[in-house]
């Protein structure tokens, strides 16, 4: 979906003024056009972007296979998304049939999952669900592991810098406090201490790393001082 369907339904079902969306007659509706022109878009755009978020979970998530907690936030969002009925709603918006009925019931549902604070919970679920399936993307796609953290040496092996293109993977042993690292100008040291430094912050983050395995142990504090012309990309 894109980025702009995802902030006009979060704006419109968190912020938009109550006043808007509470109950009328059908007379006020009617002749009330620019507010009901409104609702209409409004609601238009938050069917659309909910049937597309719908299919999306259809087609790519299976449920059962995730951890008990993290299938109960993806089942809230399943079924915060049925509640809305995109799918019904959508066929009737197609048809020219969505109007005063549909409007007041889906005014009444976004109060009321407001109020109970759904809409929030929704939307935070949903924020957190993305971030999983980023990292997820994430350590298929450069191919990052977790490593575990150890109580004394430094090791790491076959690490290398993701956003250097081809880089070259180097092993690691450090079992003291002071390494020399020595070699001819853009021969990659800057590089190779930028890969120590990611790969020690990203393990903890508890997050993979880009190398093949490793122990890293527990640090209070990282301290980097490196010249900004350098350029990793270039491998230098």
């Amino acid at each position: 979906y894109r980025k702009v369907d995802y902030l006009e339904a979060q704006r419109f079902l968190i912020h938009f003024s109550e006043e808007e969306v509470k109950k009328i007659d059908y007379l006020t509706y009617f002749f009330q056009k620019k507010r009901s022109d409104t609702l209409f878009g409004l609601y238009s755009q938050l069917i659309y972007f909910f049937k597309d978020l719908e299919d999306a979970i259809k087609r790519n998530v299976t449920i059962a296979t995730f951890p008990k907690d993290l299938k109960t936030d993806v089942q809230f969002i399943v079924d915060y998304l049925h509640d809305f009925n995109p799918a019904t709603y959508k066929k009737q918006i197609a048809k020219g049939k969505f109007g005063f009925r549909s409007i007041q019931r889906l005014n009444e549902l976004v109060l009321e999952k407001r109020r109970n604070g759904d809409t929030l919970l929704f939307f935070n679920k949903l924020n957190l669900f993305e971030v999983y399936i980023s990292l997820a993307k994430a350590i298929r796609k450069l191919e990052l592991n977790f490593v575990e953290i150890g109580d004394s040496d430094l090791t790491l092996s076959q690490m290398y810098h993701p956003l250097v293109h081809n880089a070259v993977k180097n092993d690691l042993s450090i079992s003291n406090n002071v390494v020399l690292l020595t070699g001819a100008n853009m021969s990659g040291k800057s590089t190779l201490l930028k890969t120590i430094g990611l790969c020690v912050y990203l393990a903890h983050l508890g997050f993979p790393i880009p190398a093949m395995s490793g122990t890293i142990p527990f640090y209070n504090h990282i301290f980097i001082q490196i010249n900004h012309s350098n350029k990793k990309k270039n491998g230098y």
